[in-house]
């Protein structure tokens, strides 16, 4: 392996800075949300979920979350078990489960808002790390990326 290869998967690996930075996140998030019993994926669904005027379907769910659909389907199915989302009995496909669009039940805008506040506070205590201005600066560069990468790659960029 060349030299520089080996220190670019060391040290200026643009993926490895940014999912160093993710895992770190998730680890704070998760912890806030784990008396909930949600990890800050799960929320995010529920979330994005509870936001929607109708059921969504998975794939859907898959583009506004920015997973693919297999990892989309892993996270929805603990959440179906668990009696937070339901498929809907309308549209096509009615006979296979996975083409039916989710919905949050009742159970899970429950859970969703419970959630809330300990998700607020781990937003607290992400700004109050990285401070106002690197945490502005943090979320400007990572929107920026995203449409940058988006644009490269002909996919629609979702900025949160």
């Amino acid at each position: 392996m060349h030299a520089k290869a080996i220190g670019l998967a060391t040290g200026a690996c643009t993926c490895h800075k940014v999912r160093s930075l993710a895992r770190r996140l998730t680890a704070l998030y998760d912890a806030a949300l784990a008396e909930h019993g949600l990890t800050v994926t799960q929320y995010a669904a529920l979330a994005t979920l509870a936001r929607s005027t109708a059921p969504v379907a998975v794939a859907e769910l898959a583009r506004r979350l920015q997973m693919d659909r297999t990892t989309t389907s892993r996270l929805v199915g603990p959440l179906e078990a668990a009696g937070l989302l339901a498929r809907s009995n309308a549209g096509p496909g009615r006979g296979d489960a996975r083409s039916r669009p989710l919905h949050v039940t009742a159970k899970g805008r429950r859970r969703l808002g419970a959630a809330v506040p300990a998700w607020c506070a781990a937003q607290s205590e992400v700004d109050a790390i990285l401070g106002e201005r690197l945490r502005t600066s943090l979320d400007r560069a990572a929107d920026a990326a995203c449409s940058a990468l988006a644009a490269a790659t002909d996919e629609p960029a979702e900025v949160m």
